[in-house]
């Protein structure tokens, strides 16, 4: 009974992170006057010097990242996906360190200063970690048991968001950039709803009488 009550509630973690990150971009973005969600980049609206940087600093990277963070911890502890809770954890901590590190005027994709090239490193880290963690986690699932729903989701919305990231690469280094934002906006949603659904999972597993700690997910 502890263990559920323990798994549970580190569960509501991975499933508040990616929430926290969806609500924060929505709002700063909204209350940001002329700020274009199609063409420019989420991380401008915590760039040095903008009017949302303060919001966004902390709800948009500290918060998604610590919750992230302690979720991949739980995946390390009470289940047999330790290579996944590897690149989970990593996700977190890459957007902590985004956070720590605000990108200039208009993010550029060639790095203008220390914090701009801190910022361009652990973004691509954030976005490639949770990629790999999720065509882990098929592999894995499909070899220990058969093959479940989140099994597949995980493999497409890896190869999908694997995609997206090609495209906000291309479209960061043309002058207009255009479908920046939303080429990201996609491909990181992809990934940051299937760590809110694995942690869903987990949360509704926490019930099972079969579920000890090792059995999870």
């Amino acid at each position: 009974m502890r263990h559920a009550f323990r798994t549970r509630t580190v569960a509501l973690a991975g499933i508040a992170g990616p929430l926290l990150w969806l609500a924060a971009w929505i709002y700063c973005g909204s209350i940001r006057p002329g700020y274009d969600p199609i063409n420019q980049a989420i991380s401008e609206l915590a760039e040095r010097g903008s009017v949302t940087e303060s919001i966004m600093r902390p709800m948009g990277f500290y918060g998604p990242g610590l919750l992230v963070s302690i979720f991949g911890f739980c995946i390390w502890k009470f289940s047999p996906y330790r290579a996944v809770s590897f690149f989970v954890t990593l996700n977190g901590l890459s957007r902590i360190i985004a956070g720590l590190f605000p990108c200039d005027t208009g993010c550029p994709a060639i790095a203008t200063s220390f914090s701009q090239g801190m910022h361009n490193a652990a973004g691509s880290l954030s976005a490639l970690s949770l990629i790999v963690a999720a065509i882990l986690y098929s592999w894995r699932a499909r070899k220990i048991q058969s093959a479940n729903w989140l099994a597949w989701y995980s493999i497409a919305a890896a190869v999908v968001s694997l995609v997206f990231v090609g495209l906000v690469a291309r479209s960061g280094f043309t002058p207009d950039r255009i479908d920046l934002g939303l080429f990201q906006r996609l491909g990181f949603g992809l990934m940051n709803l299937w760590v809110a659904l694995l942690a869903l999972r987990e949360f509704r597993l926490a019930d099972s009488a079969a579920a000890g700690p090792r059995a999870a997910f």
